[in-house]
């Protein structure tokens, strides 16, 4: 029989088991619908599977983008409970099957698939929203006909924007502005674009979600002053926000995920150090420095119990936060 983790295991940071598959490994992990991680492949030939109750983590089968490639930008987890990678430099949309461990690839994206998307968010209808990084359009999959269609073309520039967040009451998503001077908002439902409140900085946001309170937490990558935000979507403005300088420079690059109280758990990037976010009280907690060395993780997700699992990009190990 294979021994589950204890439910006593102790709270804060757990190096994980190595995964064996390099450098710029994964780029975003989805929780599938039987509990187990899935880290969407970067520059890994294959596919990773994390298992959280065995701690386990097993090579899945092979994308066919060939390793070193930067092929995927994180994925979604669909309705019908297989998960979608998002192209990012890779050539065609990833479609991972858990339940029969398979890979297919999906439709390809056409020429000039240089660092298309950064990231994806499933619509009520089932459709998946790929956000636009260096692509001049928001991209729209259809996994029941394997479509993918342009939208709505945002304002010109490249690096636009970062990982997304639905918010349904407004048929919209919220884009993380990475190289644009402005959040994105985009309404699938009308198929426009619209340019929300400006964030100061270069490379200003390096990820968003949502929290419990309907609101969207913004993530700093390299912003000038390093802000963590809590942003209202319905009015386009600033709950309140805070300096998130504590955890280092470079802080985020994929999004964060929620822990079982929750918080908003920021797995660091160049960061040196991991950060714990309550939005509703705007205090943010410096959990203290990780063994990932430099561009440690990309995305996170969060377990059946309500740990959350760190997606390695350079780190050889993958990394828990146990709140």
């Amino acid at each position: 029989m294979i021994k589950r983790r204890s439910e006593e295991t102790k709270k804060g940071l757990t190096i994980g088991p190595a995964h064996g598959m390099g450098l710029q490994a994964f780029s975003g992990a989805v929780k599938a619908l039987d509990g187990r991680i899935i880290f969407v492949p970067f520059n890994a030939a294959n596919v990773g599977i994390y298992d959280p109750l065995t701690n386990i983590f097993t090579v899945g089968p092979s994308h066919g983008q060939g390793a070193d490639n930067n092929a995927f930008f994180g994925g979604v987890l669909i309705p019908d409970g297989r998960i979608i990678f998002i192209p990012y430099y890779g050539s065609v949309v990833g479609v991972f099957n858990p339940s029969i461990n398979t890979y297919q690839a999906g439709v390809s994206i056409g020429a000039a698939a240089q660092y298309a998307y950064a990231g994806g968010v499933v619509i009520p209808d089932g459709r998946v929203i790929f956000v636009p990084h260096r692509r001049a359009n928001v991209g729209i999959y259809n996994p029941a006909t394997n479509t993918l269609i342009n939208g709505a073309a945002p304002t010109a520039g490249q690096y636009k924007f970062v990982t997304g967040a639905l918010v349904s009451s407004i048929n919209s998503i919220i884009f993380a502005n990475y190289g644009n001077a402005s959040i994105g908002r985009y309404n699938y439902i009308s198929d426009t674009f619209s340019s929300g409140i400006s964030i100061p900085g270069t490379w200003r946001l390096g990820g968003c979600l949502n929290d419990n309170n309907g609101n969207v937490v913004l993530l700093p990558y390299a912003s000038t002053s390093l802000m963590i935000y809590t942003y209202n979507p319905i009015s386009d403005s600033i709950v309140h926000s805070t300096s998130a300088s504590v955890l280092g420079n470079e802080i985020n690059y994929g999004g964060g995920a929620l822990d079982k109280y929750g918080n908003i758990v920021i797995p660091p990037y160049i960061a040196t150090n991991v950060g714990v976010y309550n939005s509703n009280t705007n205090v943010l907690i410096n959990i203290g420095t990780h063994t990932g060395g430099k561009w440690a993780f990309m995305g996170a997700a969060t377990t059946d119990k309500g740990d959350v699992v760190f997606a390695p990009y350079y780190s050889a190990n993958i990394c828990i936060y146990r709140a």
